[in-house]
């Protein structure tokens, strides 16, 4: 039993450690305490608003995720030293005026709640050179958690308001209606496109690096993710049905929308709307139907009946914004707001 709990401290602060570490310095990884933390609250959230509050109050889910990863990481090292100190919580020198009980678990938790805070009451003493060198690990650590708590929270917050002024930026456009995309495209010119492009392949990065940032909802659509993505893929179809020769830079642009899309398709479906399955992303749907309703909807668009910059395979294409409209349906379910699909019907 005494080994047990000594390993199963050392592993739990070395988790705590490791989590801090993805969270905040590693552009991509995931943290195993936050993202199941992340994910929990939003459950929870979700079915409080949905069931009990008529979908109202699920704005509140962002903040109490993020609430709940710091607590998390103290919690987690508050128990982690305390199990360390569970074998020698007999060996502590204690005041003789203080009354202390059986001296288990609940002195362990005393006398590490009393280190990682620094409080240092005085009332019990870690004795012997390694005790000692423990609880000032511990007081570091502690002191550790709260800047990196700090830091999380001044890294997150900014990120938040971006992605949301992107999706504002995408509906003032009128990005979020195909004949409102098309126009941008054909009136922006390159620097403005390459500008946009720009802010998504910033706000997915965002995502990929504090994955919080999906469960804040503001309750505004043209604020929320569905907008970025369903703007990125208007856009995407836009710059496939510009008009040819006289857009020449537009098959430039296409390609690059065309993986800022994929990207945001792959990582929300994978980490968010599948749960985390990294490596096992479903397969694409078809797209031959949906190809060839693009395909109509472009020369459609073209007024003069002339063909479209787009020379390459509409069923890859079709098959690309019928997974955006899955996602963007399931982004409804989980957001609770209404789904509008980027094909008509």
């Amino acid at each position: 039993m005494t080994v047990l709990a000594l390993i199963a401290g050392v592993a739990l602060v070395a988790l705590v450690a490791w989590d801090i570490v993805l969270t905040l310095f590693h552009p991509g990884a995931r943290g195993p305490l936050s993202y199941s933390a992340n994910r929990a609250t939003w459950r929870v959230a979700r079915g409080i608003s949905l069931r009990l509050l008529r979908g109202r109050g699920l704005n509140y889910a962002g903040p109490f995720a993020v609430v709940t990863n710091l607590m998390v990481w103290v919690l987690a090292m508050w128990l982690g030293f305390a199990l360390i100190y569970l074998p020698y919580v007999g060996s502590f020198s204690y005041d003789p005026s203080t009354p202390f009980a059986a001296k288990g678990i609940l002195e362990a938790l005393y006398i590490s709640g009393a280190t990682i805070t620094t409080v240092g009451f005085g009332d019990v003493v870690a004795t012997g050179g390694v005790l000692r060198m423990v609880a000032v690990l511990e007081a570091a650590s502690g002191f550790g958690v709260l800047s990196s708590a700090i830091a999380f929270v001044l890294a997150v917050y900014p990120l938040i308001s971006q992605l949301r002024s992107t999706g504002l930026q995408l509906a003032d456009a009128g990005a979020l209606e195909l004949e409102g995309a098309l126009r941008v495209v054909c009136q922006a010119g390159p620097s403005q496109l390459t500008a946009v492009a720009r802010d998504l392949i910033e706000d997915h990065e965002h995502l990929r690096r504090f994955p919080v940032l999906y469960y804040f909802e503001s309750g505004n659509r043209e604020e929320s993710l569905s907008a970025v993505v369903r703007g990125s893929t208007l856009l995407l179809i836009a710059l496939r049905c510009a008009p040819a020769h006289s857009l020449d830079y537009t098959p430039v642009y296409a390609e690059m929308m065309e993986n800022v899309v994929g990207r945001l398709l792959d990582d929300l479906e994978s980490d968010f709307l599948g749960g985390r399955r990294r490596g096992q992303a479903p397969p694409d749907p078809p797209g031959d139907e949906a190809g060839v309703r693009l395909r109509q909807m472009c020369s459609a668009l073209c007024a003069d009946g002339r063909e479209t910059n787009f020379e390459g395979d509409w069923e890859r294409l079709g098959s690309l914004v019928t997974r955006a409209d899955l996602v963007l349906e399931a982004l409804a379910r989980e957001h609770g707001h209404g789904a509008q699909p980027v094909l008509p019907e």
